[in-house]
């Protein structure tokens, strides 16, 4: 037991007195910046850049610590001072302004009105109130949830950090021509949405924005920044002009079908109807919602994928609840079996005959002089033509007045201006503008001038043969008449489309007896609740095409180019940007409304739900899958999905020409957009750049 004892104290004592003592904690060196000379697109930091020391040329760097591990990362150089400070651009920040605010007002006349498309041309709701919710909404989702990461449109193209670019933080930075090129894209952008939307033509401002981001990387950067990857490049984005539409159609055709089967062609089409509402009200809340949170940059990066899910079902089957108990009982309450109006629809038909007088045929006789013997009254103005006296020369050289041979003109209000003949001419003359033109009735009475006539007449020929010698009366002539021009040309699309409905007897197409017409009905309401939620959402989200780069050069005229980090856009932004979104929908978003919703194809209430669907659906899941896609081609693509079912069952058709000139138009986006910018960035870059530097 003792020899145990000892044997143990002994081995304590070898193991203690023999174990190494320990090494010395050796601290860490701590690491100083240094000053070199910069070379160009080696991305040495700048000395004054954020990520740098943050000092002054001339100022010491060799005092201020350096928090990297490799004295490699530890030197910056001065600014090599090619392009002036970014600062001290005010003409830059002033263009910028301007054309920000028409890249807004664009997005109000073309991308935003899109979503209303469906319920003006399904007639659930008029023009007037259409554009004035719809500003109203895309105002509230820009303001509210639109401003989060307001950065500069980077889809297509490199990172405004890459060394060999755009050298955000280097010492051979080219932010201050960043600055001119976001005014460059803003320029190629908004000109192309103006004409766009002055032809009526949907188009994609997403699109349009990163065409001129393209176009200001090409000038201002090189081609060699440029991305052509599928996944988040230039080729993505062209992939999904046909990706888009054809996701869209396929959802917005197959749904559509199902419903036409399953509820609107059935014994119980109203009850099916009525059943399924609070449901497609709480799922179009559900998709809205999810694409308000997958979308908008101020939270789609603050839940995970499946919290935004169970936070959209919550409050889209909060919605179901509160539409099957308040919203119901009204929905059935104006349905049309209910106000007694169901005959009155379901026989309705379009007789664009019964109102329209023929125009009469041109007269043969000679005239050599004209009276009129009919003076104009409040109570006859513009009701009875004045009564044409005509006048013949008589074999003595007399001028003989004829009672008998009174013509009555067609009503120049009613009546094509190329379909015009002489008397219809003359009574416009008699009565236009209060009788201003009475005094040349005489005249335009012996030289027969009709429509043919007056569709091509020019200012000389007023002159010098119709002798309306008045300067002001003949720019006035010309006016009235290219406003009667375009009347005829907006009347021609409205007979085309009465002339569609005609075609089965019935404004409502897919309905075939009363029962059916109340199932459709149903949908009125909740195509105007949806379009609501996609103008909140669009909003929200496609706001910043416009605030992007007026915020990037916000960023850089008030900061600076010391921090590159993407500028956090200010509610003041969005705000204003939402106004000018607003005063775009409510002065031009009906043409882009009419392409849509009336000359594609025939819409009512059922079809113009579904194609919101296909619509939403489409966008939700190519967000979900990082896809760049466009509201406007995924709204456009619905619209043809449901119109290809309906005429393959022989209720409507789809105008092709109008299709393929809005895709020419998407194809186009890019390139037209691009250059514009691509030149503006030009003059810039020659207009900023230092001699010498």
């Amino acid at each position: 037991m003792i020899m145990n004892i000892l044997l143990l104290g002994l081995l304590a004592y070898n193991v203690n007195g023999h174990m190494e003592p320990d090494s010395p904690t050796q601290e860490p060196v701590q690491l100083h910046w240094s000053r070199i000379d910069c070379v160009p697109d080696e991305g040495i930091v700048d000395c004054d850049a954020k990520k740098g020391p943050g000092v002054e040329p001339g100022v010491p760097v060799d005092t201020i610590e350096c928090n990297k591990s490799d004295p490699a990362d530890c030197v910056c150089a001065d600014y090599w001072g090619r392009y002036p400070d970014s600062k001290k651009q005010d003409w830059i920040m002033a263009a910028a302004s301007v054309f920000a605010i028409l890249m807004a007002f664009g997005i109000g006349a073309n991308d935003a009105a899109n979503s209303w498309a469906t319920s003006v041309g399904a007639k659930a709701i008029t023009v007037g109130y259409a554009v004035m919710l719809c500003g109203f909404f895309e105002w509230a989702g820009a303001t509210s949830i639109g401003y989060g990461v307001s950065k500069t449109i980077q889809k297509g193209v490199s990172k405004l950090t890459a060394p060999d670019c755009w050298a955000c933080g280097s010492c051979d930075s080219s932010v201050t021509l960043t600055m001119g090129g976001s005014l460059g894209a803003l320029v190629g952008a908004s000109m192309f949405l103006m004409f766009a939307s002055g032809t009526a033509v949907p188009v994609s401002t997403t699109h349009s924005i990163v065409g001129g981001v393209v176009g200001m990387t090409l000038a201002g950067a090189g081609g060699h920044c440029l991305n052509w990857d599928i996944d988040g490049g230039l080729c993505g984005i062209i992939l999904s002009w046909i990706v888009s539409p054809l996701l869209s159609g396929v959802i917005a055709a197959l749904g559509y079908t199902l419903s036409l089967h399953y509820i609107v062609k059935t014994n119980n089409a109203r009850w099916r109807a009525l059943f399924a509402l609070p449901f497609m009200y709480g799922f179009i809340t559900f998709a809205c919602f999810m694409m308000i949170f997958l979308k908008a940059k101020a939270i789609k990066k603050e839940t995970d994928l499946n919290t935004k899910f169970i936070l959209s079902g919550v409050i889209g089957g909060g919605v179901t609840a509160l539409v099957y108990l308040f919203l119901k009982p009204i929905v059935i309450k104006g349905l049309p079996s209910e106000t007694g109006d169901s005959d009155a629809y379901l026989s309705r038909t379009t007789k664009l005959e019964e109102d329209e007088e023929e125009p009469k045929p041109k007269s043969t006789t000679a005239v050599t002089d004209v009276e009129l013997v009919e003076k104009k009254s409040s109570k006859d103005a513009g009701l009875v033509s004045p009564s044409i006296v005509r006048c013949e020369s008589n074999g003595d050289g007399k001028t003989v007045f004829s009672m008998s041979d009174i013509v009555l003109s067609a009503d120049p209000e009613k009546t094509a201006l190329k379909d015009w003949n002489t008397e219809t001419t003359l009574r416009w003359l008699t009565y236009a503008e209060d009788g201003r033109f009475e005094y040349l009735v005489k005249t335009w009475a012996m030289q027969q001038v009709d429509g043919e006539c007056l569709m091509i007449i020019t200012d000389r020929e007023l002159k010098e043969d119709l002798e309306v010698s008045k300067l002001g009366d003949r720019k006035h002539i010309l006016r009235l008449f290219e406003e009667l021009k375009i009347r005829d040309g907006e009347n021609e699309l409205e007979t085309q489309h009465a002339l569609l409905a005609a075609e089965t007897g019935r404004h409502q197409l897919d309905a075939d007896n009363a029962d059916q017409l109340d199932a459709i009905f149903v949908f009125r309401y909740l195509l105007v609740f949806t379009a609501c939620m996609e103008s909140f959402a669009h909003g929200s989200n496609d706001t910043a095409n416009a605030t992007g780069p007026f915020s990037a050069v916000y960023q850089l005229y008030t900061k600076g180019g010391r921090d590159c980090a993407s500028d956090e856009g200010t509610v003041w932004i969005m705000c204003i940007a939402g106004i000018f979104v607003a005063i775009g929908v409510c002065t031009f978003g009906y043409r882009v409304i009419r392409t849509i919703g009336t000359n594609l194809t025939l819409i009512d209430f059922h079809k113009g739900f579904y194609i919101e669907i296909g619509s939403t659906m489409a966008t939700m899941i190519a967000t979900v899958e990082e896809m760049p896609v466009s509201t406007t081609h995924c709204q456009v693509g619905g619209v043809i999905g449901v119109g290809l079912v309906a005429a393959y069952n022989g209720k409507g058709k789809v105008s092709w020409p109008l299709f393929s000139k809005i895709f020419l138009t998407w194809v186009l986006t890019l390139p037209i957009a691009g250059g514009v910018a691509a030149i503006v960035v030009l003059v810039i870059k020659g207009a900023l750049i230092i001699p010498d530097s």
